[in-house]
């Protein structure tokens, strides 16, 4: 288990601008989990699978720290990766996984 804070602003590409909605609100890593898990790319998912994705929706939404099992991480990755642009992905991924290996810059 690894608890998140899941009110951790997405910041823009310098690192320090935190990006916005189209509201004007600070884009949070909430709102892109609960858009990923609501909103899927591709729809062959099962009803059990979507059940089961509106339920961390639920948990995410009412929740500023969560725990999330290792799979449930893995799981909102692969959402998030496949609905959002790379800077989205990018700032996402360092916050659900911050202990993953960063690229070399070579």
């Amino acid at each position: 288990m690894a608890q998140i804070n899941m009110k951790k602003s997405i910041v823009d590409i310098d690192g320090k601008t935190a990006m916005r909605t189209e509201q004007d609100k600070v884009l949070l890593l909430r709102t892109v989990c609960v858009s990923a898990l609501l909103n899927p790319v591709e729809d062959k998912t099962t009803g059990e699978q979507k059940f089961k994705d509106f339920k961390l929706a639920e948990r995410i939404e009412d929740n500023d720290l969560i725990d999330l099992a290792a799979e449930e991480i893995t799981h909102l990755k692969e959402l998030v990766g496949k609905r959002f642009a790379p800077l989205i992905v990018g700032r996402s991924y360092e916050i659900l996984d911050p202990s993953e290996e960063k690229p070399n810059s070579e």
